[in-house]
């Protein structure tokens, strides 16, 4: 398209906090949340059964699974890119643009040719492999900062370099997905630690309030946990799958700003959860969410009898096997496990017992 035409159908988007770019935060944000979003498809489509060998692939073929897996890598690739152009642009603002007349991704020497003669370059920036050589290569030059550093550590560039590949597959070759269990260890081991420490080494720090979820009111850290629980050597994919949920809702907690404008008592989720409770016979208690705080909370119950000869009831048992919040939308089940493992002062979801 023209530029007079780009210029007619849209705008430059102005550059604001040194030179942070926005969308980068947004990109991360929805990266996560898309991420967090993957227990959906676990849940909804294992109907109660753990994910295995089996069951991975079949949640692979799903499009629900497909569409959120795209977003996942998308936004987490499109985060990285922005950051490293974003301190590429910091060293010169024409080291992540294009040139016409060199092709380089050493760059010390595209300054040099930009500081000493007049190169052509067209208003467009470099693809994602090229921005990141002329970022590791600044780790030889006076131009070093810590971003480049920690970019450069092998493991952190073959990182980059399969998510890239990732993005690239699934962008020019149609819907290419990694396995549901696959995804948690990729994000777990490799992608979160690095987003974290890549914001505590580049000009994003300290903007962690644009792209980061609400704390909930319990002591969960849902992107620590996922972190934590990826090392393992037996991964719990139903423990991954609490967090993500946890993390989700977070999204969801209303801003503490909101509060003050409505009373805690009258909030909707709350008020709805009281309705629900007395319109359904399988409704066991209403709590307060740990999530979020609200007294909105649904613990859902299942029950099933034996009978005698006569048809008659004799015994039978009872068991919690569903929370969800009215509130912040938590959705929990009873195989992701107990929250309480990570803040005993949750009170335990998952009861049961006899009936008789």
């Amino acid at each position: 398209m023209p530029r007079d035409e780009l210029e007619r159908y849209g705008m430059q988007v102005p550059y604001k906090d040194e030179d942070k770019t926005k969308s980068a935060f947004v990109s991360l944000k929805l990266a996560l949340k898309a991420y967090f979003s993957t227990d959906i498809v676990h849940h909804h489509d294992l109907d109660g059964i753990n994910v295995d060998t089996e069951h991975d692939e079949y949640l692979t073929t799903l499009l629900r699974y497909q569409e959120i897996y795209l977003q996942t890598i998308f936004h987490f690739h499109h985060f990285f890119e922005l950051l490293i152009k974003d301190t590429l642009r910091k060293v010169h603002p024409l080291l992540p643009v294009k040139l016409s007349k060199l092709d380089d991704k050493n760059s010390k020497k595209i300054i040099e040719v930009m500081n000493n003669t007049r190169a052509i370059f067209r208003d467009e920036t470099v693809e994602f492999s090229t921005a990141l050589s002329r970022l590791v290569s600044l780790t030889r030059t006076d131009y070093n900062q810590p971003l480049c550093e920690l970019f450069k550590n092998d493991y952190n560039h073959r990182t980059l370099t399969f998510l890239n590949q990732c993005r690239n597959r699934a962008w020019h070759k149609g819907t290419w997905v990694l396995r549901y269990t696959e995804l948690d260890k990729f994000i777990g081991q490799r992608v979160l630690p690095l987003v974290l420490e890549a914001i505590n080494n580049s000009l994003y720090k300290g903007f962690e309030r644009s792209w980061m979820y609400e704390k909930p009111i319990a002591s969960i850290d849902p992107i620590q946990n996922i972190i934590d629980l990826t090392k393992k050597d037996q991964i719990d994919y139903n423990q991954i799958a609490l967090n993500k949920a946890i993390g989700r809702a977070c999204y969801n907690i209303p801003k503490k700003g909101r509060m003050l404008f409505k009373s805690y008592k009258r909030s909707k989720g709350v008020l709805k959860a009281k309705a629900l409770i007395e319109e359904s016979g399988d409704i066991y208690d209403i709590r307060e969410c740990f999530v979020c705080g609200y007294e909105s909370l649904i613990l859902f119950k299942e029950e099933d009898w034996d009978y005698d000869d006569n048809g008659e009831m004799i015994d039978g048992w009872w068991k919690i096997l569903m929370a969800e919040c009215e509130t912040c939308k938590l959705k929990i089940f009873d195989r992701f496990g107990e929250p309480s493992v990570y803040d005993s002062n949750i009170p335990k979801l998952w009861l049961g017992g006899d009936l008789k």
